[in-house]
């Protein structure tokens, strides 16, 4: 993929190599050479990890220092184990992050990077530092309401459908496997409560319309006439309710012009008073 448009984006991610010298046995080092390796050969826009660098960036500064200073631009995204050793802090210090959660802008793409390294305790959320979390047995993995507020606001419409996209988990890969006694990382979930944000962030666009009714040149009456016509035309193999309590003559003709052999109609419309005690409603169908 050519990376000359600024319509196309081409980058490597990866995770989990646990840097963490005498602790865990991971090649990390030959891992992050293969990488980077790769990054140039392809030619990629940039790289980025999302999570599990090492174990605490204090203890191994010269191979973060080797990831973030690469040529190519390189981003991190916290993991439950990057900052185990290394406060908090310190770790978004040496992984040059102003946050642990941020964007940045590429080739007209936005990516977003969130932090679900929180866990609550009476009230309160607090971040994953110095292995903190190993003790707690409630919520973990959880995102805080004030980087909700700002995933909110930092995500733009026009976008929504690629941020739902780049949210959404793979169903057909769940799995329910265990490493000895540790469950499927939390995060997986924390996945699917963003994904079911954004519908409520950013939902269907109505073909609902507002017409002025009364007017000298009739435009409000043209503007309702062409707006019914188009509905018609767009869903002329469905069934259609109309609930109107005006209905009258002039809707038949509309129905009349634009009807759809293939669609069924149903009118929902009040009953004159004059009526009323002989039938509450009358449902016309065509």
């Amino acid at each position: 993929m050519s990376t000359n448009k600024t319509d196309e984006l081409k980058f490597i991610c990866f995770a989990d190599i646990h840097h963490a010298p005498e602790a865990f046995m991971s090649n990390a080092e030959e891992k992050l050479d293969k990488i980077q390796a790769r990054a140039v050969k392809e030619n990629v826009d940039f790289i980025i990890h999302v999570g599990d660098l090492c174990h605490g960036a204090e203890q191994v500064p010269e191979f973060v220092e080797r990831y973030t200073n690469f040529s190519i631009p390189s981003y991190n995204c916290l993991g439950n184990h990057d900052s185990d050793n290394t406060c908090y802090e310190k770790t978004l210090e040496h992984y040059k992050m102003e946050n642990g959660y941020y964007y940045f802008d590429k080739n007209g793409f936005r990516l977003i990077v969130v932090d679900s390294n929180y866990y609550e305790e009476n009230g309160e959320y607090i971040n994953y530092s110095l292995g903190n979390y190993y003790s707690k047995t409630g919520s973990l993995g959880l995102v805080p309401p004030k980087e909700l507020d700002w995933l909110e606001k930092t995500t733009q419409k026009s976008m929504s459908d690629r941020v739902v996209a780049a949210l959404t988990p793979h169903l057909g890969n769940e799995t329910n496997s265990q490493i000895v006694t540790r469950q499927v990382d939390s995060w997986v979930l924390n996945n699917r409560d963003l994904t079911s944000l954004f519908p409520k962030l950013y939902p269907m666009k109505s073909d609902a319309e507002f017409f002025l009714r009364w007017g000298l040149d009739g435009e409000g009456r043209l503007q309702f006439v062409e707006w019914f016509k188009g509905l018609l035309e767009k869903y002329s193999q469905h069934q259609i309710a109309i609930f109107d309590p005006y209905f009258e003559d002039a809707g038949l003709s509309l129905l009349t012009l634009y009807a759809s052999h293939q669609s069924n109609y149903i009118i929902f419309r009040t009953v004159p008073k004059s009526i009323m005690g002989r039938e509450t409603q009358e449902v016309a169908t065509e």
